[in-house]
C-alpha cells in the first residue's frame, strides 16, 4: 500500500511506495544546456553570464532563458552544478566558472566577494585549445534569490561556449 501527500492545488507533494521508496515529484530541480551551437563569449571577461538556451526539465518554471538564471522558489538548502566547455583556449591567462548568487549578475564587476554567495574555481595552464571548467556545491537560498552561471577566459579574443555545457540544480532541503 502506497502512502501519498496531495497538496491544496491537486499535485502530490510527496509519496511512500510499497517498498519504502520516497518521492518527491514536486520538488524544485533544473538541467540546462546549450542548443546544438556553440555561442562566443566576450573577449577577456572571465565573470561574464554564460546563456544555456535548452530546458532538458524544470521542475516548477524557475530557470529563465531570456536572463539565463535560475529563481529560487523556496526558503532551504540548493545543490547547483555547472559543466562548461570552452573552445578556442589559448595559452596563458586562466579560464574561471562560477555560480553567483544575488541580484543582477549581468552588472558585476567581480563576482568573487563573498564565499557565501558564490562557487567558483579556476583553472590555467592549458594543454589543449578546449578545456572543461566543473564547479558545483550548495548555497543556502532564499525565496527570490537570483542564481547565475558565469565564467570566461581572462585574455582569450575568441572563446565559445560548446553544446556539451550544463547548468543544473535542485532543493536538497
Amino acid at each position: 500500500m502506497a502512502l501519498s501527500k496531495i497538496t491544496n492545488d491537486g499535485v502530490t507533494g510527496i509519496s511512500i511506495d510499497s517498498s519504502g521508496r520516497i518521492l518527491t515529484p514536486a520538488r524544485p530541480a533544473f538541467l540546462v544546456h546549450r542548443n546544438n551551437v556553440a555561442t562566443s563569449l566576450t573577449e577577456g571577461n572571465e565573470h561574464q553570464i554564460l546563456p544555456f538556451t535548452t530546458v532538458a526539465f524544470d521542475i516548477g518554471n524557475n530557470y529563465s532563458t531570456t536572463n539565463f538564471n535560475y529563481v529560487c522558489p523556496v526558503d532551504g538548502v540548493y545543490f547547483f552544478a555547472l559543466n562548461a566547455r570552452f573552445d578556442g583556449v589559448s595559452a596563458g591567462g586562466f579560464l574561471r566558472g562560477l555560480i553567483y548568487k544575488g541580484n543582477d549578475a549581468s552588472t558585476l564587476t567581480s563576482p568573487y566577494g563573498d564565499a557565501g554567495d558564490v562557487l567558483a574555481v579556476i583553472k590555467g595552464n592549458h594543454s589543449t585549445s578546449y578545456e572543461t571548467i566543473t564547479v558545483s556545491g550548495v548555497l543556502q537560498c532564499s525565496a527570490g534569490d537570483i542564481v547565475t552561471p558565469m565564467g570566461g577566459h581572462h585574455t582569450d579574443t575568441s572563446i565559445t561556449l560548446q553544446a556539451e555545457s550544463q547548468f543544473s540544480g535542485f532543493l536538497v532541503g
